[in-house]
């Protein structure tokens, strides 16, 4: 097994656990029924979390001619099924129902294994490299970066039986085992992990690319390409399975435009028409958390181009060219597909731009962590309440 640097597996594997600890506890604080609802995995899946449990049950299923809304119409043709969601989660899942546990329960474990390990990688990436000196200024920023991902706007999709936990730990681990502490299996291995889970994790290739160009370490090169290499194996693998399970390799990108009608659109404006619609706060509690939310991950977005300059005056290492190249492509990627695209489910991806912030002075992270965690709080029951899709 690899170690994290210096054998540090404790110290390392601790404060992770705690701020995970932190995430759970305000969720079950605002699950349906308190505490007790918590225990409940069927409270955990929500709207697309259906879809994921029926791949897990069934595999991939794909219909032609059935009955469905008119909006669904793409050429004249209705399309239904569960091929809109990628098999890479609920494959997973399976897998570990094997050991007798329900899908749900199943579901509910692997996304908040993935979810401390997301954490865990924040920790990593955050830590001051090797050759510079650990300070109390360092170890407070880590732990507000810590809180600040734990409490990310929304993080309820990772507590949930959603694969954007998965997802986010396979960007931050390509980073790591590429970038930071090279090894060469792992990475390629975080890659598939990424690529497989969710299509808008492509986002870390051109960061992994640009990376590997300037890097001086043939190993951390390497490392980068290989991890590169996985994301498109991950999603090459998808759509394998489609064609082999359904007959055809690009069911996804049917589904997509027919029932969410993605396609190309211009970012500028999809932009402009997201934020427009957030002030003034909707009245609807689940409208309102989104909003809320929407203006967190602005001000977060804000921050980052602080702590990217930050960044650079001390010196940018092959781990912030990775993280800074795939954020504005994370971010922007739900705004060229336009459509009927959930933009605060996918904000959740952006997690991974908190290693930026860990050069940011302690006052300045403070405010973004009380808010985030606001913000969660209000999005959790909407949530639960199916307010949100």
């Amino acid at each position: 097994m690899a170690q994290w640097p210096n054998g540090r597996v404790v110290t390392d594997g601790l404060p992770p656990l705690v701020a995970l600890v932190c995430g759970l506890v305000l969720v079950a604080v605002r699950a349906p029924g308190g505490v007790g609802g918590f225990f409940n995995p069927g409270v955990f899946a929500r709207r697309d979390a259906g879809q994921y449990l029926s791949i897990a049950r069934h595999g991939y299923q794909m219909r032609f001619d059935c009955h469905r809304a008119p909006h669904t119409v793409l050429a004249h043709v209705h399309v239904c099924g569960n091929v809109t969601w990628f098999p890479g989660y609920p494959l997973l899942i399976r897998v570990v129902s094997v050991t007798g546990l329900r899908l749900a329960v199943a579901g509910l474990l692997i996304a908040w294994v993935f979810w401390y390990l997301a954490l865990l990688m924040v920790w990593l990436l955050t830590a001051p490299a090797p050759e510079r000196p650990r300070t109390a200024w360092n170890t407070a920023t880590r732990w507000l970066c810590l809180l600040l991902a734990a409490f990310f706007p929304g993080m309820i999709y990772f507590a949930a039986v959603f694969p954007l936990s998965m997802a986010v730990f396979g960007m931050l681990a390509c980073c790591y085992w590429s970038a930071r502490s090279p090894n060469l299996p792992l990475a390629a291995l975080a890659g598939v992990l990424a690529g497989s889970a969710y299509l808008t994790t492509v986002a870390v290739i051109p960061g992994l690319a640009i990376a590997a160009l300037v890097a001086t370490d043939r190993r951390a090169r390497i490392a980068m390409c290989l991890a590169a290499a996985g994301v498109v194996g991950g999603v090459l693998a998808v759509l394998a399975y489609a064609q082999v399970a359904v007959g055809h390799w690009n069911a996804y990108f049917i589904t997509e435009h027919a029932e969410y009608h993605l396609g190309v659109h211009d970012p500028a404006a999809t932009v402009i028409n997201r934020y427009e619609s957030l002030l003034p706060l909707p009245a609807s509690m689940a409208g309102r958390a989104a909003a809320e939310q929407g203006l967190l991950v602005a001000l977060v977005l804000a921050l980052v181009l602080a702590g990217f300059v930050a960044c650079v005056r001390a010196g940018l290492e092959p781990a912030d060219i990775v993280l800074a190249v795939a954020v504005p492509g994370l971010w922007l990627i739900p705004y060229f597909g336009g459509g009927h695209v959930a933009i605060y489910r996918a904000e959740a991806l952006l997690v991974i731009l908190v290693p930026l912030l860990r050069r940011l002075p302690v006052w300045v992270l403070v405010l973004p962590v009380a808010a985030a965690i606001w913000v969660a709080a209000a999005m959790a029951p909407a949530f639960f309440s199916n307010g949100l899709v």
